[in-house]
């Protein structure tokens, strides 16, 4: 029998020691790896569980409802979690704005500034699973914190609207300068230059809320609080030169222009505006919808008209320019362009005329020119003539009819002390002024349907209308000046009088008498005036009948629809895609000036019944009839001398203001990227 010396024995139990201890270690090892696993493996799953509920929150949020993202996100937790796992809680769900441009990173979350809307969650939870049975930490609890916010991305509609300046040349700029300068109270000049660098210079959003940030003590990046800003139009201006200036878009000579304009709109008016209104930027409209260009002379007619509607401005273009001589035009902005949008067209479909619509506009432009025919005019003396021609039998019937004694005509009898109507006869004669107003309605667009289906493509559909204009052809005021202060007194329209060829109107006179002499007092008001003052008593026009020249009738404006259309990005890019430029189409419309033509021959000769009984008024609608042959006459006459000096009213000066209806064109874009999406 062999037998082991005590030193061999005490080698193998080292041996079993150390093979003890190397597979306890391994079991250990397998013990923390499994252990680690599971952890591992619940913290995946209730991220997984954590990123699906807040993707079904974010598309269950309300922009201004943070229950139903709650609730959604909760019963899709409870279907994800893993068993034994604590249900979500409202606590733990929580809504907010995220915007990476606005917001302090790494979360971009917080929230919403007044003004903003929901639009994104954030689910945060920690929980302690259960461990496995033979668990290395024994009943020791494990927490697990994970998070998530899902941003609910909602489309974004874009809309822009232009007249067809594209080009100008230096006739036009010298047109640009006058009538922007007056606009303003003052003198501007571009040079051609300069304007065909304001139309052909696009300006981005961003950067020029950026600089609108500067003029309101903001911060670079603060969008958000500068939409919500109220800001005057001369420091619209000056942001827009600060842009201009940086991106050296307009050369020196034509920016001293610019700032020029710039100090004039600075004193033109203090009135505070809406930032977001006047770019049309709709509540709760992400900065990244923001990153898009609009043209820089847009802009300009934008403030300029801005600054405008405060009050009416007189403008003396040169008479080669708008084909007229010693005619003093008066304008003003009743109501100022609009000449972007932006905003969800989902919002706008259900809301197309409310806070939510997408819409865009033209400017609403008043314009007056009152004629007078005791300067000759070329073309106009023939009108003159003619009037005088047509009233020439009308006169002498009445002389001699009457010998021009008029008191008593319609009172035969005039009692001691007693007020009596009168007749008040009123012939054309020289000078004589014709008083012609224009309202240029406002061409319009707005948003009404959308689609955004699989596959990339998506239609947007635009409606736009030319509101009608009305032309005013009469008498407003006793005066130019007067017709001036009614015609741009308010938004209303000024009432318009026909002009009196033949007036045979009434006043109201009382008799007394001293001894063998009498005198006439005319009553004006609750008073009597003299005699010698009769011209300023009270006066009802065309009591006994007459003949007087009017028109007030509209000139029809068009509706369409514009259908925009891709896949093709060129038909409809998005609206971050600065790179592509923006379609625009034409807004179908009848032609502006020949409606007015059109208008001009149809106006109006009024013979006027006698209102009160009176011979003189039955004797004048007798004559009138006889003379009906002339009217005709007349009317070629007028068309074509007051022609002249609508067109080019029309023509250049409507079109200098960017609202000439019959050119005005329709830009649109489109982002879909709806639903929700994990940002954290």
């Amino acid at each position: 029998m062999r037998h082991e010396s005590p030193s061999l024995r005490q080698r193998h139990r080292g041996s079993i020691l150390v093979n003890t201890a190397i597979a306890m270690s391994l079991i250990l090892i397998v013990l923390i790896g499994t252990e680690l696993g599971y952890l591992f493996f619940m913290k995946r799953e209730l991220q997984k569980t954590v990123d699906l509920a807040a993707l079904a929150g974010a598309q269950a949020l309300k922009p201004s409802a943070c229950a139903p993202a709650q609730q959604a996100a909760k019963d899709n937790a409870a279907k994800n979690f893993p068993v034994g796992i604590d249900p979500l809680v409202n606590a733990e769900v929580e809504c907010g704005n995220w915007d990476p441009l606005s917001r302090t990173p790494p979360l971009y979350f917080g929230a919403p500034n007044p003004g903003e809307q929901l639009n994104a969650v954030r689910i945060s939870i920690t929980r302690s699973p259960s461990m496995l049975p033979l668990s290395f930490t024994g009943n020791a609890q494990h927490s697990i914190v994970v998070s998530a916010i899902a941003y609910q991305s909602v489309p974004q509609a874009m809309l822009s609207i232009r007249s067809t300046l594209l080009t100008v040349d230096t006739t036009k700029s010298a047109l640009l300068d006058t009538v922007f300068g007056k606009l303003l109270g003052g003198n501007v000049a571009l040079t051609a230059v300069g304007w065909q660098g304001l139309v052909t210079t696009q300006v981005n959003l961003l950067s020029f809320l950026d600089a609108i940030a500067l003029q309101v003590g903001l911060q670079a990046g603060q969008y958000e609080q500068v939409l919500n800003s109220q800001i005057t139009a001369g420091k619209l201006l000056q942001a827009l030169a600060t842009v201009l200036q940086k991106n050296g878009a307009l050369a020196d000579v034509a920016l001293n222009g610019f700032n020029d304009m710039v100090a004039l709109t600075t004193q033109v008016s203090n009135v505070q505006l809406s930032v977001a209104e006047i770019l049309g930027v709709a509540t709760g409209t992400p900065s990244s919808a923001l990153d898009v260009n609009l043209q820089a002379f847009q802009l300009t007619q934008a403030f300029v008209q801005l600054a405008n509607s405060q009050h009416a401005a007189t403008v003396s273009a040169p008479a080669n320019l708008l084909g007229l001589a010693n005619v003093v035009t008066t304008v003003k902005v009743i109501e100022p362009p609009q000449v972007s949008a932006i905003g969800n067209p989902e919002l706008a479909m259900l809301d197309p005329l409310g806070a939510n619509g997408i819409r865009v506009r033209t400017a609403q432009v008043r314009a007056l020119i009152s004629v007078d025919f005791t300067t000759a005019l070329n073309g106009v003396t023939g009108l003159l003539n003619e009037v005088l021609k047509l009233t020439q039998p009308v006169t002498d019937l009445l002389n001699s009819l009457l010998h021009l004694d008029l008191v008593g005509v319609l009172s035969n009898v005039l009692c001691i002390g007693c007020e009596n109507k009168v007749t008040d006869l009123r012939l054309v004669s020289s000078p004589f002024r014709i008083d012609i107003n224009l309202d240029v309605a406002a061409g319009k667009a707005r948003v009404d349907k959308y689609s955004c289906p699989a596959g990339g493509s998506k239609t947007l559909s635009v409606i736009a209308d030319t509101s009608a204009a009305t032309l005013r052809v009469g008498k407003i005021g006793n005066s130019a000046a007067d017709a001036a202060a009614q015609a741009f007194a308010s938004k209303d329209p000024p009432n318009v009088e026909p002009i009196p060829l033949v007036d045979i109107g009434s006043m109201t006179v009382r008799k007394t008498c001293l001894a063998l002499l009498c005198s006439y007092s005319w009553k004006k008001g609750n008073t009597w005036v003299p005699d010698s003052q009769k011209s300023t008593a009270d006066r009802q026009a065309f009591a006994g009948g007459g003949i007087g020249l009017m028109t007030n009738a509209p000139v029809l404006g068009s509706s369409d629809t514009l259908d925009f259309a891709a896949p093709a990005d060129a038909n409809l890019p998005d609206i971050s895609a600065t790179q592509i430029p923006t379609p625009y189409q034409p807004v179908v419309a009848s032609n502006l000036v020949g409606s007015l033509s059109q208008t001009l021959a149809q106006i109006d000769i009024h013979m006027y019944e006698p209102s009160v009984d009176s011979a003189l008024g039955d004797l004048l609608v007798g004559v009138g009839n006889i003379i009906d042959t002339v009217v005709g006459l007349l009317r070629g006459v007028i068309s074509s001398a007051l022609s002249p000096l609508l067109d080019p009213l029309v023509n250049t000066l409507i079109t200098a203001l960017g609202i000439d209806l019959a050119k005005t064109e329709v830009g649109a874009r489109l982002t879909c990227q709806g639903g929700a999406q994990l940002v954290y």
